[in-house]
């Protein structure tokens, strides 16, 4: 198998403003009813601009109902790949990356991928009923404290076969967490946001979304490609 015929949802980020969508045309994420104003774009990794979200705006991007294609549930498989840059580290919240999180009712929470502010870590949440209570939180250990100002790398996900979360960063050793499921509920997806909560300032460039299995070791190298990423042309175009 490809990358390519592995891909379930690829956002690269590159809308001016506005929302942003899946090159497959699947999915759609509008700017978020509880945002200040709408993510913008600054220089990017991957691509020359990837969209830009800001804590003082409360910028975010947020669907406006669930997705089947972007949740997980009994014996699945899932794997996300994306590039993101902090420009800031808050020093009282926690800053979230993408979730599939109610953290309203706290009865349909998923999974999300943050920035701790207590650990200065990055942290791959997911939840096997939806409740508080069947949280693991993981944090990326292997690869320490991130700094501001620059492009990561990070992949995360859940291994079914062995029942086991994990997070790597910069295609380092990843961290892992034994969990029996990823709770299928009814969970809006976001970027920059666990709905109306931790904000996230900075940038977030492709994302890439497999399903119903992982990347393997050599695509997630592909995938990191010397630090350079891979656009989605590149992938649909050379069977990557």
């Amino acid at each position: 198998m490809t990358i390519a015929s592995k891909l379930n949802v690829a956002f690269t980020m590159q809308e001016l403003t506005g929302y942003t969508y899946s090159q497959f045309g699947e999915v759609k994420v509008p700017v978020s009813p509880y945002s200040g104003s709408s993510p913008t774009t600054a220089a990017g990794k991957v691509y020359n601009s990837a969209r830009k979200f800001a804590i003082s705006g409360t910028q975010a991007l947020e669907m406006a109902a669930d997705s089947t294609l972007l949740s997980a549930g009994s014996g699945v498989s899932f794997e996300f790949n994306l590039w993101i840059y902090m420009h800031s580290k808050s020093v009282s919240n926690h800053m979230c990356i993408l979730s599939k999180d109610d953290v309203v009712s706290f009865t349909s929470r998923e999974y999300d991928l943050l920035w701790n502010v207590s650990t200065d870590r990055f942290n791959w949440e997911n939840f096997s009923d939806g409740s508080n209570g069947s949280v693991v939180s993981l944090a990326a250990d292997n690869f320490g404290a991130p700094v501001i100002n620059k492009w990561y790398n990070i992949g995360c996900g859940f291994d079914h076969t062995i029942t086991k979360s994990f997070i790597y960063v910069n295609l380092g050793t990843p961290d892992t967490a034994t969990q029996s499921l990823v709770f299928d509920g009814t969970s809006k997806f976001a970027f920059g946001t666990q709905l109306l909560y931790n904000y996230f300032d900075g940038r977030i460039g492709p994302c890439y979304f497999t399903k119903g299995g992982l990347f393997t070791g050599r695509e997630r190298y592909l995938l990191y490609n010397n630090f350079k990423g891979q656009r989605l042309e590149n992938i649909l175009t050379l069977g990557i």
